[in-house]
């Protein structure tokens, strides 16, 4: 651009047409230039030997069809442009006259043209319906809120709409519908927003999210719709909001953006999907060259996930910022990562930039405590330490807070690591998010999940408890290895349990976990349908042959009649709406097992003994019970010794 660069939208209304006119004082055309690129379909200038004779120039022009487009709403076609004299321009402007697409480019001088380009077309008024002032001027706002230079839009000679550009106001706007939701949210809410990016940079741009001023007080109920703040309900429903996330390329604004193995549980630009309000991202790329644009620049996909994770450290470090904290304890961290998560939509990317690995908080178990917080270096120092028993993350709805609150201070074993959940705490609705990630970190640092330890049960129950034991660096089991390699490792290379049980989560996703048993139940091959015994004769066979099983559904060597077999039986039609449990009925934990071994057998890739009724604990197969459904009444009294270690049967 020459001097400061500018951009004039002119809008003319006649009684047949709207003339458009596009103004810049860039670096203009020559006649080599129009006759070499601008005529050519498919020739971008920017990609030329000229273009990297003036230096670097990251452009978003990659096709060569802007041109082209112009008459799929004109009917015809005039430019004027003077090129820049000093990269080689004439003192002379050309103007070219294009009566329709298929004509011939009509050229003559012009001496009085300044420096830059016009291009004017007429639409006429038959297409109002798809192209009119109205939606031009919206669309001109909307694709240039990051272009660096002045834009403006002019119609009939009156100047409607200037831009600098800046985004302008990136705050989130939430409006009424029904009743007063959005006056209460504006009242227990406050908007945090910021600029991000350099202008100088790779991307700038501009982050804006609702955040709770007290969010260890805010409720939600089952499907997160109903909100509550201090007993003041607030129904997501009843309000409008104008947030977005939207992707710019050198202030030019494109469609979705994807990056490469997004995670299910992120929507474009990275954000975390949330329940609550979504956040505002605005994302303007400044280097073309991390992006593939498609041709209609609609959609952009990035060619690495760094730049994204890089937005997202910063976002998460700005927000974290802005966050009343009062101190660095596991508790306080924890809330404010769960806040961020939460309500700033901020994905794990980002959540890794505010406190180290070793820092990060996890939830635990404690004797007489309930629910409590302990860092990763507090609690998982040791060389192995257990996790609570599984279904209490199926329970999570029903705690209504931590420590005492949560109703298990009854717990008289060792610290535990609260498991997964299943379901959302509606008390603490930021929970689950940051206990999904701490098991991510532990994971991370090399720590799993290698064996199973029976605890003492409530008194209502017959069957113990099962809490999983977790070493670090111990995942590799022998006896397994050696008859389970397949097709999708290397040669020779030796698979991991977590990594065997992962090929049968393939063949179906309730399949039991992989575990050692304790020296008691060491004759047993299966816990209900939540567990298989990996050093037991029968699992080794069982789970080879269902692994080469898994290999022939994967190659689709099948044939149609056992692939739609084997549909039927990994599907819910055949098992039901079942998880994998402690206390189980036959279908999951041995129907459908033997079933898939019959298929095996039947195409040659293992010809193993069923399971029986014996091969399970005692107690195990009296019908199954929904971990969903778990009561944790009992829980709360003290000194039953609930929790502690089961020795024998």
């Amino acid at each position: 651009m020459t001097l400061a660069g500018e951009i004039k939208v002119i809008l003319t209304s006649s009684t047949s047409s709207v003339i458009l006119e596009w103004i810049d004082n860039g670096i203009g055309m020559d006649k080599d230039v129009l006759s070499s690129y601008f005529a050519r379909a498919g020739c971008s200038w920017y990609r030329s030997r000229q273009a990297r004779q003036l230096g670097s120039i990251d452009s978003i022009s990659k096709f060569g069809v802007g041109i082209l487009s112009c008459f799929s709403v004109s009917r015809k076609l005039s430019i004027e442009t003077r090129k820049e004299p000093q990269v080689g321009g004439s003192l002379q402007g050309l103007v070219v006259d294009i009566p329709k697409q298929e004509s011939h480019f009509r050229i003559r001088s012009a001496t009085t043209l300044p420096v830059g380009t016009k291009i004017r077309l007429e639409i006429p008024k038959s297409r109002a319906d798809i192209i009119s002032i109205e939606s031009i001027c919206i669309a001109v706002e909307s694709i240039s809120k990051y272009v660096r230079h002045r834009v403006t839009i002019s119609v009939d000679e009156v100047l409607v709409w200037e831009s600098h550009g800046e985004a302008g106001d990136c705050r989130i706007n939430i409006s009424e519908m029904r009743g007063d939701a959005a006056t209460n949210i504006s009242n227990l809410t406050a908007t945090i927003a910021f600029p991000i990016g350099d202008k100088d940079g790779d991307y700038n741009g501009h982050y804006a999210a609702v955040i709770p001023t007290n969010p260890k007080i805010v409720r939600s109920n089952t499907d997160s719709s109903l909100w509550t703040f201090e007993g003041i309900n607030v129904e997501l429903d009843d309000v409008l909001v104008d947030s977005e996330q939207a992707l710019f390329v050198k202030g030019v604004a494109c469609g979705p953006v994807s990056h490469p193995k997004r995670h299910p549980k992120t929507e474009a630009l990275g954000v975390r999907h949330t329940s609550w309000i979504m956040p505002k991202l605005m994302l303007n790329v400044l280097r073309p060259n991390l992006l593939d644009v498609n041709l209609a620049r609609t959609s952009a996909e990035l060619r690495s996930k760094d730049l994204i994770d890089k937005v997202w450290r910063e976002v998460a470090e700005k927000l974290s910022k802005a966050l009343p904290r009062s101190s660095d304890s596991a508790s306080d961290t924890a809330t404010l990562i769960g806040t961020c998560a939460l309500f700033g939509a901020i994905p794990d990317s980002g959540l890794d930039s505010l406190v180290t690995e070793e820092n990060f908080p996890l939830l635990i178990l404690r004797r007489e405590a309930g629910l409590v917080w302990a860092t990763v270096n507090e609690f998982a120092g040791n060389g192995e330490f257990v996790e609570a028993p599984f279904e209490l993350g199926y329970g999570a709805e029903r705690f209504s807070g931590l420590g005492l609150q949560s109703g298990l201070h009854g717990w008289d074993g060792p610290d535990a690591l609260f498991p997964r959940c299943n379901q959302s705490f509606h008390y603490i609705p930021w929970l689950r998010s940051i206990i999904y990630y701490s098991h991510q970190i532990l994971f991370r640092q090399g720590w799993c999940p290698v064996r199973i330890q029976t605890v003492r049960q409530p008194a209502s129950e017959k069957v113990p408890l099962v809490c999983r034991v977790w070493s670090k660096g111990r995942d590799v089991i022998s006896p397994l290895l050696n008859l389970c390699t397949c097709t999708e490792a290397s040669d020779g290379e030796r698979q991991s349990k977590n990594e065997l049980w992962r090929m049968l989560k393939k063949l179906y996703s309730d399949a039991p976990e992989l575990m050692h048993f304790p020296p008691e139940l060491s004759e047993f091959a299966a816990f209900g349908s939540r567990y298989w015994n990996v050093d037991h004769p029968k699992i080794i066979q069982i789970t080879s042959a269902l692994c080469r099983l898994s290999d022939r559904v994967r190659l689709q060597q099948l044939a149609k009649d056992k692939l739609s077999l084997f549909n039927f039986l990994t599907s819910n039609t055949f098992y039901g709406y079942v998880v994998p449990a402690r206390y189980s009925g036959i279908t999951l934990a041995i129907d459908l097992p033997n079933r898939l071994l019959e298929i095996a057998r039947i195409v040659g890739v293992g010809d193993v003994a069923p399971l029986v009724k014996t091969d399970f604990v005692p107690g195990t197969l009296e019908g199954y019970k929904n971990p969903y459904h778990y009561r944790i009444e009992g829980w709360d009294i003290c000194g039953t010794g609930l929790g502690t270690l089961v020795k024998g049967r």
